[in-house]
């Protein structure tokens, strides 16, 4: 008896052959370019937004943990995230739920930690906070929908919503670096919910234009 066609490995095979293929050298550039302009505007906008001047009023034993931190985390949301595993058609969708699950989890932890450890100079709802993570976040996400559109067979929507989730988790970090405030209240609604606005933008995005049939 033959065994049954596996249907995503037969739509991803019909879609390779349907395109041409870009050189292993070709796609390193592109994704250069790509990651590279994404994070000559989350820089921008991070200067623009007062750079590290910004949150100078917290104590720098504080923040460099803090951004340390946080670094780790977004290092490990986009290996998670966008790292394709064993498979060729990318990580499961354990893993990707996982992803967009934890992160926002472990940034709010990890970030309200150091509340009390010091003395915060004022109190405020986070409106700049949330419109900085949503645009240095943004243009991660941007580059990852750019540079992966119509490529996945499966697990679309899973798949933009973990990007989104590690680019959230990646403007986490320029935003520590930017505010001085860890309460819970803040990191919740400044930092915190415009993670999880860029996860749902990334699954909506991932749902439309990552699968192989958004392109035929």
């Amino acid at each position: 008896m033959n065994p049954q066609p596996d249907p995503v490995k037969e739509r991803l095979l019909s879609a390779i052959a349907a395109r041409p293929s870009r050189t292993r050298q070709q796609g390193t550039k592109r994704a250069f370019l790509y990651y590279g302009l994404a994070s000559a505007a989350m820089l921008l906008l991070f200067q623009v937004s007062g750079g590290l001047a910004h949150g100078s009023s917290r104590p720098p034993d504080v923040t460099m943990p803090l951004v340390l931190g946080s670094s780790l985390i977004a290092f490990a949301a986009v290996r998670l995230a966008l790292g394709r595993g064993r498979a060729m058609t990318g990580r499961s969708w354990a893993v990707l739920v996982a992803v967009v699950s934890v992160v926002p989890v472990i940034a709010f932890t990890w970030q309200t930690h150091w509340f009390g450890t010091y003395t915060e100079p004022f109190q405020r709802f986070g409106w700049r906070c949330i419109a900085l993570t949503i645009a240095t976040g943004g243009a991660l996400l941007g580059a990852v929908i750019a540079l992966r559109r119509g490529t996945l067979a499966n697990n679309e929507t899973l798949h933009g919503a973990a990007a989104g989730a590690a680019a959230g988790a990646c403007a986490t970090v320029l935003v520590d670096a930017w505010c001085p405030l860890a309460n819970t209240a803040h990191v919740a609604q400044g930092h915190i919910a415009p993670l999880v606005v860029l996860t749902v933008i990334g699954a909506i995005l991932g749902r439309t234009l990552l699968g192989i049939r958004a392109r035929a």
